[in-house]
């Protein structure tokens, strides 16, 4: 899989539509990868000001109750997005902008549809309706079905000073990453080891960074501004053991066991999986 490393700011990307929308260049659907998820809802509402041309707008928009934003996010932190949720926002997908040029339609904390819901989502995706533009937020691009992005714009936005603000996650990251690479006789299942099925969530798109962290310094991109993990000696010791193609599975193992999480499986059963897989991946 290919990373851009192209970054947009919220000001560079207010602009970046509103020439795309002037020039009437604008794509059906754009994935919105993003560390803090504030700043995804923050720009793409931003966005959605700029392209539904309604001078009423704004304040409707950020308090999504504009007739011409369908806002959908999952019940709470835990839950995942169903298909039911899916089926209920495509039946207004297909109906003409009430009262704005266009439609703007914004799914936050997209990676947590199931795969049941992506794939319900997909005929919207391969037939998007006229003056309807799709934004799917995430903080990474793990879980989505290929066909997913094969659909979509992805644009990476980079939240000024999130590293900074963002201290107590950084520090999570660090841990995980540090109790990953010191991994004694291929345990990790003990690793894996989690009571809430969040925490492995979360510890997955956390490996799944770190990985994607590794191709890109195999390839010769160290701008630290486009990497998760601090470049430290543990670090580059623990890169230099892996080759292209154990990252490269690795990658895609940890994105096929995030969206098994997402479905109605029991957690001892993913992390089972999860312990099997990473160990057949270093031991190749």
């Amino acid at each position: 899989m290919k990373f851009s490393s192209e970054l947009f700011d919220k000001e560079k990307s207010v602009d970046f539509f509103r020439v795309l929308n002037e020039r009437n260049k604008l794509s059906a659907a754009y994935l919105v990868l993003c560390s803090s998820e504030d700043y995804a809802r923050e720009t793409v509402l931003e966005i959605a000001v700029e392209l539904m041309g309604d001078s009423t707008a704004p304040k409707r928009v950020k308090e999504l109750s504009h007739p011409d934003i369908i806002w959908l996010e999952a019940e709470n932190k835990t839950a995942t997005i169903k298909i039911d949720s899916i089926r209920n926002i495509s039946s207004k997908v297909n109906l003409k902008p009430y009262e704005a040029k266009k439609k703007v339609v914004i799914i936050n904390e997209a990676c947590k549809m199931n795969e049941a819901a992506q794939n319900a989502f997909l005929k919207t995706l391969e037939e998007p309706p006229q003056d309807t533009i799709i934004f799917l937020l995430s903080n990474e691009i793990i879980g989505f079905l290929e066909t997913i992005i094969s659909r979509c714009k992805v644009i990476r936005l980079n939240a000024q000073g999130i590293k900074e603000n963002n201290k107590v996650a950084l520090k999570a990251s660090s841990e995980a990453i540090d109790n990953f690479i010191n991994v004694k006789n291929d345990n990790y299942l003990t690793f894996f080891n989690f009571e809430d099925k969040n925490d492995y969530r979360q510890t997955l798109k956390i490996l799944y960074c770190f990985f994607r962290d590794a191709a890109c310094l195999k390839n010769g991109i160290n701008d630290k501004s486009l990497l998760l993990t601090d470049i430290n000696k543990g670090f580059l010791e623990f890169v230099k053991k892996l080759n292209s193609t154990k990252i490269t599975k690795a990658i895609e193992t940890i994105d096929k066991m995030y969206r098994y999480s997402m479905s109605n499986v029991n957690l001892r059963l993913c992390q089972i999986d999860a312990a099997q897989s990473f160990k057949e991946i270093m031991e190749s």
